[in-house]
């Protein structure tokens, strides 16, 4: 039910001034002018244009967290050498033995990505520490690098303070070689004289990461962390920083390795009902409405397998689309995204680690250098309109919504009803139509998180030819508010951050609507960007006996340019027309041009055009093999299917298919499938792995199928043409934590649709 307020404007447009002069002006704007009420000694009194604040909110040091927003995490140490994810606390302070450190080249990486600072693995569980420490000799003073003088923390943090960038620290309290693990009070006292020594002696710390793992130390005790006293460390020595754990008490765990931030996320969490090290995942992922504190998640996730780095895994590079998506999926839901890029041995980071942050920082660089809402407003003529503005004060006018600072913001009066569908709405109309597919919200969390429901509404081109103008009703009360407006996104929260990618959209009218929320609705936040251009190529890829015909495609304006030896391609590569007819093996490279302007998207696609070289001829047996295959059977951690090369399975069974259910243990386990798949008919083989986690196929000895790494159900497949009768077959598999699955399917001459590979043509 809609509350009539008799000062209360209603959908009036308001026009705008240029950008550039509402800061300076904004006191001036003219008022919204509307008929008021005769006074009477009914009449309720004016709405105070305050707005309160509600639930949990952050404090200052979380809103400045929340605007670092995309930071790097450096996996460093004794694993680094080893290879191994968890060292045991045994190793040889020598091994420790970077031959060419250069943290400055660390940093001017990350910052050509866009992040704002970066946390070092300062203690991992090995117990290793990356400075000379005083109350343990299992550090770099004990070690050969650099005669025992050298300081990765020192290097690190002068590093970031010469480049701008701030500086954060990770300690594992669990340590695998420290004696006194296990013991208590000791233990704890020394856990706090280290945290003491990384946070007095490198200048400020904006950010301190525990680690929750409690597994056994030396003596094969456990160890009772007294948590109490390692937050006062903080609190003591850098009181500006923010701690991270499972449960805070400051910044969150988003629950998963991926860096998935959940859609509907509050920033608010009952902070007393999750401890560090929990198993509620979900909880962490979406956080708790209404929740007793402000305790915001932060996404983590590693650009290559692992966390730390291992030689002969460059191909397993988290791909730029991948790593767009973990960003939108992590900032564009309102946490923060910290990523793991890993040096080598060299204490460097590697080349197509550096490449890949410079692609990825040149893309966000070119979407949000301009809001196209902003710019429009600044060539004039635009209007704005809300369903009510708090109070009629000025200071909350939605024009206030183009500022993306928090400090100015929109709101409406407590208990306006918009009616219709929605609660409260506010808009922008432009004399010429907008084109965008990005939709960046926010609201003023320094008074709380309240949206639980929204949508973004354009208006249809056919009815935005008669629209209204400025001083106009935008449009009427009731059930036909939002005829002529068309849905492009809808969510349920917007907290910190809601960064929204939808289909390329053109209109000159712009609503976001408020359905639901717990309190009075605000949003701080309104801008509209449009990403660079990419090619789409179709078919992305192939594997054919016949020419291949691909098309490209892109942005209407942009010229399109590519390659097809796997050259680069520059302002004087051929220029696509038509089609294109794909006659040999090769690569095509493509990007869309503007002039010479190159996007900094780069479509990338492989084809094969099989010769009769390429035709794989089948095994002849004298005596017919026999059914099944050859399981071999693996256990010790698993981060990639390259670790299976040079360890030695636990035990060899027999099996009548690719069944995973032969290993000894649910999770840190690997098989290798060996036998013979029989071919019914000469012809091109779609071959498929479907697994959780990593997998891949052979045949004859040639990778087929790449599925590996770390993920949930991923099906990946590859082509291959195949003469009539038995091929030598190998499909490996591991999985390393939670859920798992294998399945190996084809289709092809002779198979029909898409199925598994059934038991009967497999044998050993």
């Amino acid at each position: 039910m809609a509350i009539m307020m008799p000062a209360v404007p209603l959908g009036l447009f308001v026009a705008l001034a240029p950008l550039s002069m509402l800061k300076q002006e904004a006191a001036t704007l003219p008022p919204v002018q509307e008929p008021v009420a005769e006074a009477s000694a009914s009449s309720p009194e004016p709405p105070s244009s305050a707005l309160p604040s509600f639930g949990a909110i952050p404090n200052e040091h979380q809103l400045a967290w929340r605007d670092r927003t995309f930071y790097a995490f450096v996996h460093f140490g004794p694993n680094t050498f080893t290879g191994v994810e968890w060292g045991e606390g045994e190793e040889n302070p020598d091994e420790f033995f970077p031959t060419d450190l250069d943290a400055r080249q660390w940093v001017r990486a990350f910052k050509a990505a866009g992040m704002t600072g970066v946390i070092l693995t300062a203690k991992h569980h090995d117990g290793f520490c990356l400075w000379p420490s005083d109350v343990t000799t299992h550090d770099v003073a004990s070690s050969r690098w650099m005669d025992g003088k050298g300081d990765v923390l020192k290097a690190l943090s002068d590093a970031c303070r010469d480049e701008g960038l701030w500086f954060g620290v990770y300690l594992s309290p669990w340590d695998k070689h420290e004696p006194t693990y296990g013991s208590g009070d000791e233990y704890n006292e020394h856990f706090a004289a280290q945290l003491t020594e990384a946070l007095t002696r490198y200048g400020d710390v904006a950010e301190v990461w525990f680690d929750g793992a409690n597994g056994e130390g030396p003596n094969g005790k456990r160890q009772t962390y007294d948590w109490d006293r390692f937050v006062g460390v903080v609190r003591e020595h850098q009181p500006g920083a923010v701690i991270f754990s499972d449960a805070g008490p400051d910044v969150r765990w988003c629950g998963n390795e991926r860096a998935i931030g959940s859609e509907t996320n509050w920033g608010t969490l009952n902070r007393d009902e999750i401890t560090i090290g929990t198993s509620k995942m979900d909880e962490l992922n979406t956080g708790h409405q209404g929740g007793t504190h402000w305790v915001p998640y932060e996404c983590n996730t590693s650009i290559r397998p692992g966390w730390f780095w291992k030689a002969g895994l460059d191909g397993g590079l988290k791909g730029l689309d991948l790593l767009l998506d973990t960003w939108y999926a992590s900032v564009g839901r309102g946490g923060n995204f910290l990523l793991n890029v890993p040096p080598d041995t060299r204490g460097q980071l590697v080349d197509v680690d550096v490449a890949r942050l410079a692609q990825l920082g040149l893309i966000l660089e070119a979407t949000h250098s301009r809001d196209v809402l902003n710019t429009a407003v600044q060539r004039g003529g635009a209007v704005h309109s809300a369903s009510n503005v708090r109070g009629g004060a000025q200071a909350m006018d939605p024009i206030g919504l183009l500022d993306p600072s928090r400090g100015v913001f929109w709101s409406v009066d407590d208990g306006h009803d918009a009616d219709g569908k929605c609660l409260a709405w506010v808009e922008f109309r432009l004399p010429d139509p907008m084109i965008f597919d990005e939709v960046w919200l926010e609201e003023p969390i320094q008074l709380g998180q309240r949206i639980t429901r929204f949508r973004v509404l354009v208006e249809d081109e056919a009815a935005g030819q008669g629209g209204p103008k400025p001083g106009a009703l935008a449009v009427q009360q009731g059930q036909g508010a939002e005829a002529g407006w068309r849905e492009v996104a809808a969510g349920t929260t917007i907290g910190a951050r809601r960064i929204l990618r939808i289909p390329e959209t053109k209109s000159r009218r712009i609503r976001i609507a408020i359905d639901g929320t717990l309190a009075t609705p605000a949003l701080s936040r309104l801008s509209l960007y449009l990403s660079p251009p990419k090619v789409t190529v179709e078919p992305k890829s192939g594997t054919s006996i016949h020419p291949i015909p691909v098309t490209l495609a892109s942005r209407a304006g942009q010229q399109i340019r590519y390659t097809l030896d796997g050259s680069e391609v520059t302002a004087e590569s051929p220029l696509y027309a038509e089609p294109l007819s794909i006659t040999t093996t090769g690569q095509l490279r493509a990007r869309a041009f503007d002039g010479a302007q190159a996007s900094p998207f780069e479509a990338v696609a492989r084809y094969e055009v099989l010769s009769n070289a390429d035709w794989k001829p089948a095994i002849a047996f004298i005596k017919p093999p026999d059914p099944g295959l050859r399981a071999s059977v693996f256990e010790e951690g698993w981060q990639t299917l390259d670790q299976m090369a040079g360890r030695d399975p636990i035990g060899v069974k027999e099996t009548a298919g690719f069944d995973v259910s032969v290993v000894t243990r649910r999770e840190q386990c690997a098989v290798r499938f060996d036998g013979f798949v029989q071919v019914p008919q000469d012809g091109l083989y779609t071959l498929a792995l479907v697994s959780d986690d990593g997998s891949r196929l052979y045949l004859h000895d040639e990778l087929v199928v790449d599925n590996d790494g770390l993920h949930g159900m991923v099906r990946k497949e590859g082509k291959v043409a195949l003469r009539a009768g038995y091929h030598p077959i190998r499909v490996e598999w591991f999985n390393a934590r939670g859920s798992s699955a294998l399945e190996v399917r084809w289709t092809g001459p002779g198979v029909g649709r898409d199925q598994a590979i059934p038991e009967n043509v497999l044998f050993r």
